[in-house]
This record gives C-alpha cells, structure tokens and sequence, in this order.
C-alpha cells in the first residue's frame, strides 16, 4: 500500500552567526600648537563609528575609524579638548553563507585610560569591541499529514511566523543648521554625537514607506580665549521608501535605524559660521506573514509494525517590535554649587529574560557630566542609572533585540549638594518567540512485518483511568482514536473519569 507524505516549508529568519573582535588603541599624544597647556586631566572620551560594512561570502568585514577626544582643563582651570582619530578594521569568519543576510553591528568600549606625561604630551590607552550580528533565512520542512498503510497521525496546530524578506537600505543624511537666535556664534566644535529612531512605517504593495528622525548634539566654543561654551541640539526628519517584492496588505513589517556614524563639522557662511552635519546609518525591513502549521506530533500504523523518528524543532514567531518608554533617576554627590556644561550617554549593558509571568529587561546606562564648579573651573562626573521594566509574558521563551535611546536628560541641584538628574528613555525593538516541539520527522512503516490482528474480534473492551489520553488509547489498543470517540461519546482529549471503553478494532 503507497504512503501520501505531505511537508510544510516554514521559514523563518534567525540569527545565523554571533562574534566578537576586541580592537586595542595605544596612542603617544602631542597636544597641537593651537592647544593650551594641560594643566589636570578631566576625560578621555573613544567613539568608535562604523565607515563600511561588507559581507562577501562567509567573510564579513567592518571597518570604521576612533574619534578619541581628549577634555582637560588648562592653567586657568577653562574646558579645553583635543581630537584626533583613529581607523580600525575587524573580520569575521562566518563559516557558511547565508541566505538574505541582513548584519547589526554593536560597539561597546572596554576601558579607556590616558595621563599626562608632560603638559604637552598624553598617553593613552583604550581598547574596544565590536560584536557583529549576522541574521538570515532558515527554511524547515515540517512533515503534516501521512495516508495510507494505516497510518494514524496526531497533529496540532502551530502558529509560526512565514519570512518573506528582509532588506537593508543605507541611509545619508546631510543637513547644516546654526544656533538659535540670540545664541554666541561657535568658534570651534568640542564634542558631537547623534542618535536615530523610526517613527512612522507603513506597507503598501511592494514598498515600505518609512518616517524617523535623528538627533545631533552639539558641545562647542563661543569664546576659544575665554573657554566659554554653549550647546545645540537639532532633529533632522527623513523619509524613505524601501522596495520588498512580493510585499502585500497581508504582510507583517517591522522597520529599524542603527545610525553608524556621524560628523559635524564648522563651515564659514555668509554672515557666520554655520555647522554642517553627515549622518549615516542602515534602515532594515523586515516582513513576514503569520500562519498555522498542522505539524506531526506522533504516528503509528494499524496495520504495520514501525516506530516514528522524531526530532526536536524550534519554530520562531517574529513580532511586531515592543515600544516601552521609562522615567529613571539618579543621584551625583558633592557637586555643590556646580553647574553642567555638557551631558551625554552611553548602554553599558543590556539583559532580558522571561521570569514570573513577565519579560523581564534589565540595563544600565552611563550618564558623563562636563561641569564647572564653584569656582568656575572645569571638573567632569559621571554616574549610572539602572534601568528595569517588566511585560506581561506568558511564559514563551523569547528575545529582545531593542535600540535604547534617551529623549531628554534634566539636572538640578538639591538642598543636600547633589545634583539630581532625570532621564526619560525609550526601550524599542522586534522580539522573536522561540517554541521547541518534538515532531515526526519520517514514518514509514515496515511492510515485512504486519501487526498480529485477531479477524474474529472486533471489539476490545478497556478499563480507562481518569485522565487518560484518548491518543494514547487508541495507539496502545491499535485502534482509531475518531472511532473510539464516537464508540464512547468522548468529547476532550482525555478521558474525564476512570471507566469501561469500548474500542472497535475492526
């Protein structure tokens, strides 16, 4: 007798290669003759930015270039910084390639230290690493139906997430702005940094219409001589249409921005100095369709010997990205009569897990001062804010993959000489469900050796226990489980109370 096997292809999008490159900076710095002397040493700041990320085969390769700046404070106790840069590059050995690969870079500084020598010359010490992430398509066949020989089968249902693209589309932003009216005229640029979130994002047929914002701070100089400051902050809005084929009303979408790099520089305008700012960074789309999968949990034949081969599976369910926004505070010490001149942040680290009901994400974000004191002169503190959230789960095995940005940092000082700061911080990012079931992988029934059947009985007469499974029944009695529920009124997958069933075998 022929067996019919029907399969189900699912395919999801999961990440396929994780790995690390720590990249060392050792550098002999002399101070350039526009640069005051140092006088004491406040901060030594690395910002390592990405220039080009290529994937070729199993190679990846991502290059990129250190802006190290170097804040003293010079004989007059002024806020004085000295920048320079430094490129790196780092490979990676995926040992396969991979199907529609999209990459995530994430770059964290292990340490970085720097003391005067002489009042002229630093020397510095940092090192950094760039964690590489490479996600891509992985297709599973899923076997759902065996008829003939027989057979019997016991499936369930199984909601999974179809993958039907992902693309990653560089965006430039490039843009010039001034401060605001009123605000002293820059005279030279301290420090910069930026950072990005989509917005809006809508699918329509075959495209991707997507809405965000980044946002450039900026630290620079009013007054070289006099070591006077200011700060601006400008939002630079973009749009952008992304090409998905085959993308149609039924498709789930989910859009985010990793800003790679940004440069501000100081440009001579007509009338005054202008900035002029770069900023790029890599949209990625992902689309997928939900679907439900009757896979095969189990399998026998009635009337051939034969066991199945099972296998354990993980099917992913990709989600629409989890948007959560948090009100966190902290406390700096002994800072008196200070005032802030500068602030920025940085993830020092990043935890989730599913514990008590709940998904459970866990950071801590650093938060550099740049102040001047009582009397007026330069000090840099710095301080960590902890940062935790809980969401209703229901218990699935899940991963967060989020951006965490800060919309907006306050400062004030207390009675008790501390200086209070608040931060308001948005959590954002996709969040894909992982079930592990055990599944037929084949059937096939051994046609040399036929089960030993009794032509003379038809019914089989069985003592269940309450709870029982009806499947289990039907299997050990070599029988059919619809034929049992029907012989019996069963309505569940169990048997309610202990008792006689009747099980046809014939």
């Amino acid at each position: 007798m022929e067996l019919n096997v029907t399969r189900e292809s699912v395919c999801t999008c999961q990440e396929v290669f994780s790995g690390t490159s720590e990249q060392p900076i050792d550098l002999d710095i002399a101070l350039p003759d526009y640069c005051p002397d140092i006088s004491r040493m406040l901060k030594c700041q690395a910002v390592p930015q990405i220039t080009a990320r290529s994937l070729t085969g199993e190679r990846l390769t991502v290059e990129g270039s250190t802006i190290i700046r170097v804040f003293y404070a010079d004989e007059e106790g002024r806020l004085r910084c000295c920048e320079l840069s430094s490129a790196f590059s780092s490979e990676f050995d995926l040992k396969t390639t991979p199907q529609q690969p999209v990459v995530f870079t994430d770059i964290r500084v292990d340490f970085v230290n720097c003391r005067a020598v002489t009042r002229r010359r630093i020397d510095l010490h940092c090192a950094f690493t760039v964690t590489a992430h490479v996600w891509g398509e992985q297709r599973q066949e899923l076997l759902t139906g065996l008829q003939g020989s027989g057979v019997h089968t016991r499936t369930v249902p199984i909601p999974v997430s179809n993958h039907l693209a992902s693309v990653q589309q560089p965006i430039v932003l490039t843009e010039e702005f001034m401060p605001e009216s009123g605000r002293a005229a820059p005279e030279s640029i301290l420090r910069f940094s930026a950072q990005g979130r989509v917005t809006d994002s809508r699918a329509v047929a075959g495209k991707m219409m997507i809405k965000g914002e980044m946002e450039v701070q900026v630290l620079y100089e009013t007054d070289a001589a006099q070591g006077e400051t200011d700060t601006a902050v400008f939002t630079l809005p973009f749009s952008q249409i992304v090409d998905m084929d085959g993308l149609d009303g039924d498709a789930v979408c989910s859009a985010r921005l990793e800003v790679l790099s940004v440069q501000v520089r100081l440009e001579s305008g007509n009338t005054s100095a202008v900035f002029e700012a770069e900023l790029r960074g890599v949209l990625t789309v992902t689309a997928w369709r939900m679907q439900t999968v009757a896979a095969v949990l189990d399998a026998y034949s009635t009337a051939w010997e034969g066991d199945p081969v099972t296998e354990t599976v993980q099917l992913r369910t990709q989600h629409e990205p989890l948007e959560r926004v948090l009100e966190v505070q902290g406390n700096v010490p002994d800072c008196r009569m200070a005032t802030v001149t500068d602030a920025w942040s940085d993830l020092r680290s990043f935890s989730a897990s599913v514990k008590d009901g709940a998904l459970q994400w866990n950071g801590r974000l650093g938060v550099s001062l740049l102040m001047q004191d009582e009397d007026g002169k330069a000090a840099y503190r710095e301080t960590v804010l902890e940062l935790a959230d809980r969401i209703p789960w229901d218990g699935t095995e899940a991963r967060l993959d989020p951006d965490i940005t800060v919309e907006h940092m306050a400062y004030r000082l207390n009675g008790a000489g501390e200086l209070e700061i608040r931060a308001r911080v948005r959590m954002s990012g996709p969040v894909q469900t992982i079930q592990r079931c055990q599944v037929v992988r084949e059937f096939v029934p051994d046609l040399q050796r036929p089960r030993a059947q009794d032509p003379a009985c038809g019914l089989i007469l069985y003592y269940a226990e309450a709870g029982e499974s009806v499947w289990q029944i039907a299997r050990r009695c070599c029988a059919a489980e619809e034929r049992i529920r029907a012989e019996n009124d069963l309505q569940g997958d169990t048997v309610e109370s202990a008792g006689m069933l009747l099980v046809p075998t014939a």
